[in-house]
């Protein structure tokens, strides 16, 4: 490698021609240079996207798209609808990674090196074997090849549970359906240009019975999809306006102390216990608490970080990592991560309302719901005439609490009276 640097580095002088250009073809390694990296233009292959954009990627390349493959085996009907059958099932894996979560707990990069082993462990078992040994295929391709990158004890489960979809012996049958439908299922061709025909004829975007899916499991992957789609964006984006300077530090200072300012100060946890204790008869105490101690914990984290960021802003500490993050987030307009692990809710918006508006039914609740839960044992005790006048004088947000908390009201006071 140095000495491959070192040849790179030379061919600027003298001038080369005009067509000269150097391909490099190589896996990733710490010990490339680095020089070379950043004066070359870089091409990376990704696996085409879509079920049948990737079924007609791996037949229109090696060894598939090669004359006579498919027929080159002894078995040659069989090795047909098995590499169309691995050929699926690498599309399977592959696009199951769009669905997040729902698809792998890991996403793992399986690609055509993965395919290309088991198509030639394929050619090779049905050369070798009169009967298709579909145990020694399943522990091969499942178990080694694909299996290899698999870590995740639950994700190996389901690999191996979509190979027995598409690894048996009605595979060997024409019309065996691999999906509930039946829209993907073996076909009875023999020609590569036939296999063809069949992809095209699939559907441009794939359902999700194919992978094993709901229907809704659709509204997972759009929405990550959506999701990376806005974040590209927004890195492309100069990172100006907004403030009156013009440019991103005055944009982080003034929004920064925008937010600062309408912070509320943080709830007296020991008042709030000895005002509101947890009793048997008013259990909505203990949630009580629990709110209050986390928005003090999200107040505290973001009052401690509006102000470290206002101070990089200004150059007197250092721009870490999390507060460049954080400075991004508020010129953008995003939540930032460090705020999110502070919030068990996406309470947090950009200028801050929604916390200000959960602050409010707090102090509401504190200070009207809970007197309310005190005075409902008293008022049970009480004729129905009086009930209507103390809730008439209380108001129709009053009635509704008592209402909830097992009152019974006159039937006028039902209708909204």
């Amino acid at each position: 490698m140095p000495r491959f640097e070192e040849i790179c580095d030379k061919l600027g002088d003298p001038r080369p021609h005009e067509n000269f250009r150097l391909w490099c073809t190589t896996c990733p390694s710490p010990i490339f240079p680095t020089a070379v990296l950043q004066n070359s233009i870089k091409m990376a292959i990704e696996p085409p996207k879509g079920l049948r954009a990737n079924l007609v990627g791996s037949y229109s390349s090696a060894p598939l798209a090669n004359d006579g493959y498919l027929e080159s085996n002894a078995k040659p009907e069989k090795f047909r609808k098995l590499c169309y059958s691995l050929c699926i099932f690498h599309a399977v894996l592959q696009e199951r990674r769009l669905y997040g979560p729902l698809g792998w707990n890991i996403p793992y990069g399986f690609n055509e090196s993965d395919m290309l082993i088991s198509l030639q462990q394929l050619f090779a078992f049905l050369e070798e074997n009169e009967e298709t040994p579909f145990k020694a295929l399943k522990y091969c391709i499942g178990e080694c090849n694909y299996g290899g990158r698999v870590t995740d004890g639950k994700d190996r489960i389901t690999l191996n549970s979509i190979m027995e979809r598409f690894f048996n012996e009605e595979v060997l049958e024409t019309g065996y359906k691999m999906s509930q439908s039946g829209t993907y299922s073996s076909p009875g061709v023999e020609t590569r240009e036939e296999f063809l025909e069949v992809i095209e004829g699939l559907p441009l975007v794939a359902p999700p019975e194919i992978f094993g899916f709901h229907e809704n499991a659709n509204i997972t992957k759009d929405t990550k999809e959506t999701n990376a789609m806005f974040a590209t964006c927004l890195l492309c984006e100069g990172g100006g306006g907004g403030a009156s300077s013009g440019d991103k530090d005055a944009t982080i200072a003034a929004t920064a102390g925008d937010i600062k300012e309408k912070l509320p100060a943080a709830y007296d946890m020991e008042q709030a216990a000895i005002s509101y204790p947890v009793l048997w008869e008013q259990s909505m105490n203990t949630v009580l608490c629990q709110e209050l101690a986390r928005f003090n914990n999200l107040t505290n984290a973001m009052k401690k970080s509006l102000v470290e960021v206002e101070k990089a802003v200004r150059g007197i500490v250092v721009m870490s990592g999390p507060l460049e993050a954080l400075g991004d987030s508020l010129v953008y307009g995003a939540i930032p991560l460090m705020w999110k692990v502070c919030c068990p809710r996406p309470v947090l918006s950009r200028r801050f309302r929604p916390p200000r508006h959960r602050r409010d039914a707090t102090q509401s609740h504190t200070g009207q719901v809970v007197p309310l839960v005190q005075a409902a044992r008293r008022l049970r005790d009480r004729s129905p005439r009086e009930i209507e006048l103390l809730t008439r004088m209380a108001g129709r947000e009053a009635a509704s609490h008592l209402l909830d908390l097992g009152v019974l009201l006159p039937a006028r006071l039902h209708d909204g009276e």
